[in-house]
């Protein structure tokens, strides 16, 4: 009777835990990586309709576990010392902290030190430690973030060693997943869901287009990067000079990547179905965003167990 009692328990709890949630507050503490993450997350509960968030991205441009805390103690320092903004109101990584009594709150690596876990201490305890203080009900997430695009220069050239995409994928999976046990702290797969979505998608990248003259690239056509999840060649304007100039971004997520993320996020944090989600971004297809939505969804089930 006694075995049977505590196997009803079991059965209800997981029966609770894998109940949608309908409102979270969430914080992420990282850098240009949790802003890709959140570019889309708001408007996907918003027109998913069936969750609330409050959302904060405490977030800086490059920021490593060493440089946040670094400012935290600049901060300590110096009061008026405030690199953060929330709300259109700058504030310290102690004020953001306390700023609203957050559900949960994600930590990263920056992307160039992902796969260099030797950097991140004692920088990422002591956050952890700061977040345990100010914010104890707070849940701690990893967040997971990707690999650059294999066409990356950063895999090209001397002294790279042999480096390559796969290798990023690999070994910053190995980190992450090993700060995530350490924690005990659920791990946000967003670097699966780009990586599964890049190797399954139906339209395959192929770069570099064998049709384009990259040494002599004339505004303002572009290469073909049908099936990119992150950004690559594109145009700026240089603010001095008023010239277009020829740029590639290999390391941030473009608006397919950002979608992916944003739905990864929200399917694995509120164990949110998304199958019904009807909205995509403005620029990618319903076919296309469905396909997406399915990787997501699979991943961050997947992840969830």
């Amino acid at each position: 009777m006694k075995k049977l009692l505590t196997l009803i328990v079991i059965f209800c709890l997981a029966a609770i835990a894998d109940e949608p949630i309908t409102a979270l507050k969430v914080l992420s503490i990282g850098n240009s990586f949790s802003v890709n993450a959140h570019r889309y997350l708001a408007e996907i509960i918003k027109q998913h309709g069936k969750a609330t968030a409050v959302l904060g991205n405490a977030a800086i441009g490059g920021c490593s576990f060493k440089r946040h805390w670094d400012e935290h103690l600049k901060s300590v320092a110096d009061p008026k010392h405030k690199p953060y903004r929330y709300k259109g109101k700058p504030m310290n990584l102690s004020e953001y902290l306390t700023a609203e009594t957050w559900d949960i709150i994600t930590i990263q690596s920056v992307s160039h030190e992902s796969f260099k876990p030797q950097l991140w201490q004692p920088y990422a305890d002591n956050i952890v430690a700061l977040i345990k203080e100010l914010a104890p009900q707070a849940k701690i997430y990893i967040h997971r973030t990707w690999a650059y695009r294999p066409d990356n220069f950063r895999f090209f050239g001397p002294n790279k060693n042999n480096f390559s995409a796969q290798l990023m994928y690999e070994q910053s999976g190995a980190a992450y997943k090993a700060l995530s046990e350490k924690y005990n702290a659920p791990m946000i797969p967003s670097g699966e869901a780009l990586w599964t979505a890049f190797q399954e998608q139906p339209v395959k990248n192929v770069s570099p287009d064998p049709n384009f003259d990259y040494k002599n690239p004339v505004h303002p056509n572009l290469p073909k990067d049908e099936g990119a999840l992150i950004k690559g060649y594109y145009w700026r304007k240089d603010a001095k000079t008023q010239e277009w100039k020829f740029t590639f971004d290999g390391i941030h997520a473009n608006s397919r990547g950002e979608y992916l993320i944003g739905c990864t996020w929200y399917a694995f944090l509120f164990k949110q179905n998304i199958d019904d989600l009807a909205w995509q971004p403005q620029g990618i297809t319903p076919e296309d965003a469905k396909f997406l939505r399915s990787i997501a969804q699979r991943i961050a089930t997947q992840a969830a167990k």
